[in-house]
């Protein structure tokens, strides 16, 4: 059995525009090949995460945005964003 770090994956976010960057790291260290979906109003984006556990979302309509990251062994973060013109 496959126990969670103490720790859930933490997301280090910055806004730009209508972009969504992000990196996915669990105890200081990046977590490459996360899934990260991004939700608003029924309208859903998935990315994976690189080598260096940075992702990014371009495009999104201005909302509020559900974020979720999901990878094997961890358990799974959500939050929201807001993107502004």
């Amino acid at each position: 059995m496959r126990y969670a770090p103490a720790a859930t994956l933490l997301l280090c976010m910055s806004l730009m525009a209508a972009d969504h960057r992000g990196v996915v790291r669990s105890q200081g260290l990046p977590i490459p090949g996360a899934t990260v979906t991004a939700t608003q109003a029924g309208r859903k984006v998935v990315t994976t995460t690189d080598e260096a556990g940075a992702y990014h979302f371009r495009d999104l309509s201005e909302g509020v945005w559900k974020i979720e990251v999901e990878m094997v062994g961890f358990l799974t973060a959500e939050r929201e964003f807001t993107v502004v013109d």
